[in-house]
């Protein structure tokens, strides 16, 4: 194996040696010698080490001084490019390049009136000597290069006065990479600085974007997050322009439409922005309260095209705001976030992401136990709000009573109360558990219990109210015709039943001898009642016969027809009763319901509430429709095995 190895290092030994010379001996032909230059890059990126074998050489030497001297412009183009190549693949390269005079030629030769194409490979070989090298961004500045790339930065925006066309493009991400790699890995404040300068002009790109494409904001936005990352002044420059609030209008732009897989990939490159421009700068973060940014985020971190990869970003940008004001956190538990961040700690496996999640919950504990009072401004259902917080309150006790069964003594020492929880500093969140609890237990208290200001406001009706231990047939019969607000299903009960006693008496003067044992639990029991087609069934009686049974079953459904008719639920044909009109499931509700149904279960009402399905849509069809999909999932798995 050994002289194998030997063999081959030998033959390309000698492949390079010959095309070194013939580089040397075709000074005049700028085709040979670009073509050799194509074969010593094509041999270096199969097999790294052959940079090695050609620096010993001295062909990196002799490469680079060709790219200086020669006078034909596609030579310097070739050699130019196999430096880059060889410098990115071998850091001994990147090394012996990394020289004042190399930086100089570039940012000359970037200045001269040449072809697009040579620009660019002259912007790629800066791009590589100061990827993850400080003295090649030290001497980027030195030269000169720092400020010839911002001016093609300018001056090379698609669109821009300046612009000569589409084919600028291409140069002008490639000059954004290369200051990116100037400012950032390793951080350079002294590049940041000067690349400052360009902020007015960003902001009016990002204004100009109304619908902005991703060819476009992925160089800009890199550009100013690479810039503003840990530098307090260039953050406060970039708000200072007006570059924050221009970025959070395009965010809130995308927002809009994230059921579109390119706008949501668009809202998180936006997110990733400006999450980097207001890292430590908790007065920016602050003066974003006015735009409402935190329920967009909401609505991007629940959104089904959302990679879960990047909802750490979406969530460690809602930690900044509602870090820095409280008019953020108000937001954040007004629009329902505080439930989505603890689905995202409770159903993640990821450690950073359940950790911002618990820095976001630490941020709202102080104002999620002020809030005492219901919010003003429209009556609210307490029953829904009555059943959301018993389902966030069995969540988060499924959540303790899972985390209980991990034997971590340290972790958990004891149970956590309320008012331990008061006492206890602020600075010690360590116990997610009783975290949570201690952030709900104020909230759902809140939720359940019903205010004395709409505690008269909303009439009940008493056949709703009344359980069937509490009342009997006769007892039951009283409460309903005491009530002054009576729901439709009781008001039709009732109406029936007065109906029936008075068919009843008129027959028994007739007949004399008709027994009848009722009992209201069993006419209940014997309805079945349709929201859009009201009263539909008979009532199910107990009684000895006497008389024929036909005639009772003619009476009822004479008078259940007769009632469908005075509401409008029959047609005078009787025969077209009202129904809602049909209509397929289409492919994104399909896309809703299998998301809702990971993300919630089989809470039927709460993936209704979450999704936009058509408005027709109820719980029962959502359970019918996953159910069919489940049988059809089954069936075509068995005929596959």
């Amino acid at each position: 194996m050994n002289e194998s190895n030997s063999k081959t290092q030998n033959a390309i030994k000698t492949d390079l040696q010959l095309l070194l010379e013939c580089l040397k001996y075709q000074m005049k032909c700028p085709d040979s010698q670009k073509q050799a230059l194509l074969t010593i890059y094509s041999i270096c990126q199969r097999n790294d080490e052959c940079v090695e074998l050609l620096r010993d050489m001295g062909g990196i030497v002799f490469v680079y001084n060709l790219s200086r001297s020669s006078p034909y412009t596609k030579v310097k183009e070739t050699a130019l490019f196999t430096l880059s190549a060889m410098a990115e693949t071998r850091e001994s390269c990147k090394q012996d390049l990394c020289r004042m005079e190399m930086f100089s030629d570039l940012a000359a030769y970037l200045k001269q009136e040449v072809p697009l194409t040579q620009k660019r490979v002259a912007v790629y070989m800066l791009s590589v000597l100061v990827a993850n090298n400080r003295s090649g961004q030290i001497l980027a500045h030195s030269s000169g290069c720092v400020q010839v790339l911002l001016d093609i930065f300018r001056c090379a925006f698609p669109g821009s006065s300046e612009c000569e066309g589409s084919a600028v493009s291409p140069l002008w991400s490639s000059a954004s990479s290369a200051l990116c790699g100037c400012v950032n890995n390793p951080q350079n404040e002294v590049n940041q600085d000067v690349c400052v300068s360009v902020y007015p002009l960003v902001k009016l790109w990002l204004d100009q974007l109304v619908l902005p494409a991703i060819e476009l904001a992925q160089p800009v936005c890199s550009f100013i997050a690479m810039t503003v990352a840990n530098n307090s002044r260039a953050q406060e420059h970039f708000c200072s322009v007006g570059g924050v609030m221009s970025l959070t209008r395009a965010l809130i732009c995308v927002t809009s439409d994230t059921l579109s897989a390119a706008s949501c990939k668009l809202a998180v490159l936006f997110t990733k922005t400006l999450c980097a421009c207001i890292t430590d700068s908790p007065a920016v973060a602050a003066g974003l309260s006015e735009m409402q940014l935190v329920p967009e985020l909401l609505l991007l971190l629940s959104s089904p095209n959302l990679d879960p990869a990047d909802r750490l970003c979406v969530v460690l940008t809602i930690a900044h705001c509602t870090d820095a004001s409280e008019h953020h956190q108000t937001q954040l538990l007004l629009t329902g976030g505080l439930p989505l961040i603890i689905s995202l700690l409770t159903d993640s496996a990821d450690e950073e992401l359940k950790n911002a999640a618990i820095f976001v919950l630490q941020t709202c504990k102080q104002i999620a136990e002020s809030v005492s009072q219901p919010v003003e401004g429209g009556v609210c259902d307490m029953e829904e709000q009555r059943k959301s917080a018993r389902q966030l309150l069995q969540r988060i006790q499924r959540l303790e009573k899972s985390q209980q069964q991990v034997t971590l003594p340290h972790f958990f020492p004891h149970p956590v109360t309320l008012k331990t929880a008061e006492n206890r500093p602020l600075s010690q969140p360590d116990d997610e558990i009783t975290l949570c609890s201690d952030l709900l237990s104020d909230e759902i208290d809140r939720i359940l219990c019903t205010p004395l200001s709409t505690a008269h406001s909303h009439p009940r009706c008493a056949g709703c109210m009344c359980s069937a231990e509490e009342v009997d047939s006769r007892v039951f019969s009283a409460e309903l015709r005491s009530c002054q607000y009576l729901c439709d299903f009781h008001l039709h009960l009732l109406q029936t039943e007065n109906q029936l006693k008075t068919c009843l008496r008129q027959h028994r003067a007739l007949r004399g001898h008709l027994v009848l044992q009722w009992t209201v639990t069993r006419l209940i029991e014997g309805l079945e009642w349709d929201r859009t087609g009201g009263l539909i069934l008979g009532l199910g009686l107990v009684w000895d016969w006497e008389w024929s049974g036909q005639l009772m079953w003619e009476f009822l459904s004479s008078t259940v027809s007769e009632k469908q008719q005075e509401d409008g639920c029959v047609d005078e044909a009787d025969k077209n009763p009202v129904r809602r009109k049909r209509r397929n499931f289409s492919d994104e509700e399909l896309v809703f319901l299998q998301e809702g149904v990971r993300r919630f279960g089989h809470c039927w009402n709460s993936i209704l509430w979450a999704y936009p399905f058509t408005q027709s849509r109820t719980s029962i069809d959502l359970a019918k429709k996953y159910q069919r999909l489940q049988k059809t999932r089954t069936q075509t798995e068995e005929q596959t095995e």
